[in-house]
């Protein structure tokens, strides 16, 4: 696995933590977070590395998470 920088890891903790804040609290379980920080991990792989991108591409399979792990 290639190794990111410490700004960018930072970046994407930060659209993790802001994803989660849009998945009710009853829902927010470690799984539906482990799923979220996939997306933000593969789209980052893919070159989109701003905080907007990251956090529109986690939050766009928030459906598609919601309705398959709940």
């Amino acid at each position: 696995m290639p190794s990111q920088s410490p700004e960018l890891i930072q970046t994407m903790r930060a659209a993790l933590d802001e994803v989660m804040t849009q998945i009710p609290p009853e829902q927010a379980t470690p799984a539906i977070k482990a799923h979220l920080a996939e997306c933000i991990l593969k789209a980052a792989a893919e070159g989109q590395t701003s905080y907007e991108s990251l956090t529109a591409a986690a939050s766009d399979q928030i459906p598609t998470i919601l309705s398959t792990l709940t």
